[in-house]
């Protein structure tokens, strides 16, 4: 788990480096960090329910452990998430471009 917190967070460094190229040069480190701590906290929400659901996913079916886990919060808990996976597919797509 320590070191797939890790590669994502190496996964996410094109995005920082993209961003804080076009800050002022006078731009001080913690201003720089800012979207690095976004990352960090989405990485560490994820990996704790990937923890958390690890457990119950049974022939790979996420959604069905998260719908057996949560009860009736489930059908909103996958519509939030379906966002979440078409914006991490298409930052995908732009990090490989960028590669």
């Amino acid at each position: 788990m320590i070191s797939i917190g890790a590669f994502w967070q190496l996964g996410y460094a094109p995005y920082v480096s993209d961003y804080s190229r076009y800050l002022p040069p006078d731009t001080g480190p913690r201003q720089r960090s800012g979207p690095a701590t976004g990352a960090r906290s989405s990485a560490r929400s994820c990996l704790i329910l990937g923890a958390l659901i690890g457990p119950a996913v049974v022939g790979g079916d996420v959604v069905e452990a998260i719908s057996r886990l949560t009860g009736r919060a489930s059908t909103v808990i996958v519509l939030l998430f379906a966002p979440g996976v078409a914006v991490a597919g298409a930052i995908c797509l732009y990090g490989g471009a960028l590669a």
